[in-house]
């Protein structure tokens, strides 16, 4: 396991297409399957593009990256702005139509609703390549993260539309502190938390 840099972008893009393009998030974000898991890959990679000067990205590499988490620091309440085009919501618009992108923006804006106000640190990705999975990577790299935020007496959030990850993340101590329906159709998220040690 190692931190990231730059030229890890895309591959661990690829990654996060894999792993996400079954979640119940992205198959109703990106209802086409033929076209879901090059957006997903899309979309979620201006994420990793954005963090990568920033936060905290653990990879775990074999022949390739086979695993990521990316973590946003505590005391940082915002996605670091892009310096130019594609933004995140630009992107959207132009890979679901800016009709869709309207219809579910409330929905995607509910998300930041169950985000704790105090400081704490926020696991935005954690992605193991579908071929991997399984093999206890996902627990080695969210390990670090949460080691940090006990040293810092900070807990830790994230939030999950695949209740499959629900039992993963309560073996890890976190509880689940909110639960709602994305609308209009959407799955049901659940923001989980665990306080700090």
């Amino acid at each position: 396991m190692r931190l990231t840099t730059s030229s890890d972008v895309p591959a661990i893009r690829s990654v996060l297409g894999e792993a996400f393009a079954s979640d119940p998030l992205f198959q109703w974000l990106f209802p086409e399957p033929a076209t879901r898991l090059d957006a997903t890959a899309a979309w979620l990679g201006l994420f990793v593009e954005r963090y990568v000067s920033r936060g905290p990205i653990h990879v775990i590499i074999g022949d390739a990256v086979e695993a990521v988490a990316v973590w946003q620091p505590p005391g940082e309440t915002a996605m670091p702005v892009a310096v130019g085009p594609p933004s995140i919501g630009g992107l959207l618009a132009a890979l679901l139509g800016p009709d869709r992108v309207d219809e579910l923006g409330d929905a995607l804006r509910a998300i930041g609703s169950v985000r704790p106000t105090r400081r704490h640190s926020y696991l935005q990705f954690l992605a193991v390549s579908p071929e991997h999975q399984r093999h206890g990577m996902g627990r080695r790299l969210v390990m670090p993260g949460m080691a940090a935020a006990d040293a810092e007496g900070v807990g830790v959030h994230l939030e999950t539309t695949n209740p499959a990850n629900l039992d993963f993340y309560r073996s890890l101590g976190f509880e689940v502190s909110h639960e709602i329906r994305l609308e209009p159709g959407g799955p049901e998220l659940w923001a989980m938390w665990k306080a700090p040690k």
